[in-house]
């Protein structure tokens, strides 16, 4: 049976009121909303231009909100404008406060105007669901600047799901499967908790709404229409994004108990009801046009936002904390091949197996690593919880609190390693790309040149054979380049172990050599072949020379080319390695290099302020320091020292073999 689809307009459960009234009592109803908004929040545009007492008693009346640059962020309204401006004008009024010189606007957007006031830059920054963000991200090169967190207490990793549902009397749908037939109410196909994510459940339990379903209803915002539309008979069943229900039966719409919650899920720690996986919190996100600057000031008040403010209580959230990574919502779209990744729904699975074999390969082998690490890790567990029961109870009490203190500490600094990894690959990434596409390109010639070659018959197997070896070269050559991507960019480091210095510093030196090349930089690499091998982490270490390398480069660009030249040192001092960056730019100022370490204190217009803080503690994680200062002739030279590895009984010396 194939679905049929129809665009129902939004229908409020009026109680027998003539549609035309009840339209007429909810236009009145969001006016009242909205005079409430203007008159009591007076941090609307024209509230706070004719009630400035309202909008900022601690500004002086002679400060015009003329003179405020006016910021528009826009948000999705799923439950309606007028919900939305209630919701977030708070949080506008906040930013208004910490950043006194902007005005912040709420401009309620639904799924189609949010992507139009994207492309045609009407909007500045946007608050949306994880799935039109990564569709965003992918058309219009927006990026996120910060989560938001419903909870101190649960993760804003698993906060954003579906729930299936239909009316408890309805005892002829038990399960999933009983939806075949049947009318189904949606909000539409681009709507990720409207639609999107249930999409993955019907897929594993072998459904297709698009062909098992009599009818699919997309009845579009508010989503409150799906909950009515259910419950008075117009759909068998009906899907909306998690907690809505809840969120209904506390306004009194509704009575919870009357429905009944299909292919239930149960997530530690989450209240409301679910009928499928959870994703990421809702992401603040800056528009390509908006500058770095003000996005980075933005960044900071949200980051800063109290738990209990005022914004925080209206807007039911408790704050919001740094961006996350939305990779399971990528890797939903891509199943269903959607979004983004709608392509990969017009390539057979021959082609994708040989596009990608070599990342299946990879999978395969890290499984295997996985289990191995995984077993070898309980086994130690087990025998040294059998040494410890002889311990103190009161002492591995404290142990314990210490153990989850260190590792939420190591965690935050691991997320901020990871995000200062993305950022230096993005910058890195055109470079990169072209050193890819370089072997590519050679391969596809070879390949094109053979299949002429045998046309014409002129092809012999010597010939054949030649060619293949040289694709083949080629090849490795780009997969190689991907590999080196690849290690820097995953997630969790590798364990300290005997690292050999040089190597590390040539694989560093090689995936930034486009970039020195194309802004006409040499690179110098000085490096002892006799010092001992060090007790250090692969990709920490090299993260720290990418930055150096970056800002070295960046301190050298008003520099004649021909005198930009970039040394990369090791030097045996004493039994440990000294490792050296040095540029031959203006210098720094004294200024400059007491504060240079600061978070978020930078000499650049465009900069974060993160990159060298960052590097400082991976070093300081190593037991050592990074330490900068200013050459005679002019330069900077940063520097940091390694301790041997064979002063540690406990290293290996196998890093390099992995």
């Amino acid at each position: 049976m194939r679905a049929r689809f129809d665009v129902v307009a939004p229908r409020e459960d009026s109680g027998g009121l003539p549609i035309f009234m009840a339209l007429k009592q909810k236009i009145k109803f969001r006016a009242m909303g909205l005079l409430f908004v203007v008159f009591i929040g007076g941090y609307g545009g024209f509230g706070a231009t004719v009630f400035p007492a309202f909008a900022h008693p601690q500004q002086t009346e002679h400060q015009s909100t003329a003179q405020k640059t006016h910021i528009r962020i826009g948000v999705l309204a799923y439950r309606g404008a007028a919900r939305a401006t209630r919701t977030w004008t708070a949080t506008a009024a906040y930013l208004d406060h910490k950043l006194p010189d902007l005005r912040f606007k709420i401009v309620p957007l639904t799924i189609d105007t949010m992507k139009e006031s994207v492309r045609t830059n009407k909007v500045d920054f946007i608050i949306t669901n994880p799935g039109n963000y990564v569709e965003l991200e992918a058309r219009f090169g927006i990026s996120r600047i910060a989560t938001l967190q419903k909870d101190t207490l649960r993760s804003p990793a698993g906060a954003v799901g579906s729930v299936i549902f239909t009316k408890r009397t309805r005892t002829d749908i038990q399960r999933l499967s009983d939806l075949k037939g049947k009318v189904f109410a949606a909000i539409a196909p681009e709507a990720f908790g409207g639609f999107q994510v249930p999409l993955r459940e019907f897929l594993h339990q072998g459904i297709s709404p698009y062909k098992d379903f009599a009818q699919i209803s997309f009845l579009g915002f508010p989503m409150d229409n799906i909950v009515f539309a259910v419950r008075g008979g117009v759909a068998d069943a009906g899907v909306v994004r998690t907690c809505l229900l809840e969120h209904m039966a506390e306004e009194g719409k509704i009575n919870f108990d009357s429905f009944k919650i299909l292919n239930p899920q149960h997530h530690p720690g989450f209240q409301c009801a679910s009928s499928t996986e959870l994703y990421p919190d809702w992401p603040f996100a800056k528009t390509r046009n908006t500058s770095l600057n003000l996005a980075k000031r933005v960044a900071q008040a949200l980051l800063s936002l109290p738990s209990d403010s005022q914004a925080a209580r209206t807007g039911n959230y408790a704050g919001w904390t740094v961006p996350l990574d939305y990779q399971p919502v990528h890797d939903l779209f891509k199943e269903l091949k959607i979004g983004p990744y709608e392509y990969l729904g017009k390539i057979s699975p021959i082609d994708l197996i040989a596009r990608y074999w070599e990342w299946l390969v990879f999978v395969a082998a890290a499984f295997l690593w996985t289990v191995g690490h995984v077993v070898r890790s309980e086994y130690l567990v087990k025998i040294r919880t059998g040494e410890l029961n002889d311990s103190n109870e009161q002492l591995q009490k404290e142990m314990a609190v210490r153990r989850n203190a260190e590792e939420q500490d190591r965690r935050h600094e691991a997320e901020l390693e990871h995000v200062s990894r993305q950022s230096i690959m993005g910058e890195l990434a055109s470079g990169l790309s072209h050193e890819v596409i370089q072997p590519l390109g050679s391969i596809v010639n070879y390949a094109r040149g053979s299949e002429l070659r045998a046309k014409s018959g002129t092809c012999d197997q010597a010939q054949l054979l030649k060619t293949m070896r040289q694709m083949a070269s080629e090849a490795e050559r780009a997969a190689e380049i991907i590999r080196r991507i690849r290690r820097f960019l995953q997630k969790d480091t590798d364990e300290r172990t005997a690292l050999d210095i040089n190597e590390t510093l040539r694989e560093a030196v090689s995936l930034f050599s486009w970039e020195a090349r194309h802004n006409d930089t040499q690179v110098v690499l000085d490096l002892d072949e006799k010092v001992p091998k060090v007790f250090a982490e692969r990709i920490q270490i090299q993260q720290v020379i990418l930055n150096l390398m970056r800002n070295a480069m960046e301190e050298m660009v008003s520099t004649n080319s021909a005198k930009r030249k970039l040394e990369v040192c090791t030097q045996n001092v004493g039994g440990a390695v000294k490792v050296s960056v040095r540029d031959y730019g203006p210098g720094l100022s004294r200024e400059a290099i007491d504060r240079m370490f600061e978070p978020f204190y930078t000499t650049k217009s465009n900069g974060m302020g993160l990159g060298l803080s960052i590097s400082r503690s991976i070093i300081e994680a190593h037991e050592s320091q990074l330490t900068a200062h200013s050459e005679d002739g002019g330069g900077t030279v940063f520097s940091f020292v390694l301790a041997s590895a064979n002063k540690d009984s406990q290293v290996t010396e196998n890093s390099d073999d992995k």
